[in-house]
């Protein structure tokens, strides 16, 4: 895995006579498999480590991650080929790289050795999550057991996005601080389709869609197409009801 650049960290000073700054991450870009990817700044669970070996713990590095739920079942070697089979079949965010660490949220599974391309395997027994998440794909930072998504990133090569967006964690979304390396246009960030699952009351969980600039949706600026338009007016605080139907 190559770590290609940090993204855009947010500083405020807190006064012209104050050396103190406040800092917010915003993000890491990364490369995995020769795949772009945004990492958001913010942990989506941590992994208590105190079981596991001090070399895994004291890297500091973030390793590629698949996290699997067996719904409380046994676990054994031949399940762990039909996630991969499945995970290949349906998501194109998650990839055999994300092989590096498998990590079996349940305490019933049998001693599976590393091999194949897998450096770490971890079962809820060894390392207890912090709340629930999704299966797919995830790194986790070693030195800490910190947890995030992954984002896989698109070059919007046709010019169709004004710019990608990501929620912001308060209902409503942000423009994307992260760029595919080398790229001349736009990015576009879509997360794993493993984290949805859709359900009759949300039978889009996890589709991708994209919002014409003449919708407000909450968080971001509405420009209509037009440039000064969209510079004039502060980003808005309600999303419009015909985008609310989709459960954004």
């Amino acid at each position: 895995m190559q770590l290609l650049s940090k993204v855009l960290l947010f500083l405020t000073v807190a006064g012209l006579g104050s050396a103190r700054a406040q800092i917010s991450p915003a993000g890491t870009t990364l490369v995995v498999g020769e795949v772009s990817y945004f990492v958001p700044g913010a942990p989506v669970a941590q992994l208590s480590l105190v079981k596991t070996s001090k070399a895994f713990k004291s890297s500091g590095s973030l390793v590629p991650f698949t996290f699997i739920n067996p719904s409380g079942r046994s676990f054994s070697t031949h399940d762990l080929s039909a996630v991969i089979a499945e995970n290949s079949a349906s998501d194109d965010v998650w990839s055999t790289k994300f092989l590096t660490g498998v990590y079996i949220s349940s305490k019933s599974v049998p001693k599976l050795s590393p091999g194949n391309g897998t450096d770490v395997i971890l079962s809820a027994s060894e390392a207890p999550l912090s709340g629930s998440i999704p299966p797919g794909p995830y790194v986790v930072e070693t030195a800490t057991g910190k947890v995030f998504e992954v984002w896989r990133l698109y070059s919007d090569e046709n010019q169709a996005f004004l710019y990608g967006t990501i929620p912001d964690g308060k209902g409503g979304f942000s423009q994307l601080s992260a760029h595919v390396d080398g790229a001349s246009t736009v990015s576009v960030a879509v997360p794993s389709r493993l984290y949805f699952t859709p359900t009759a009351k949300q039978p889009l969980a996890g589709a991708r869609i994209a919002v014409k600039d003449i919708f407000d949706v909450k968080g971001l600026r509405t420009g209509c197409g037009n440039r000064a338009f969209y510079s004039l007016y502060p980003a808005k605080n309600a999303t419009a009801p015909a985008i609310q139907r989709y459960d954004l």
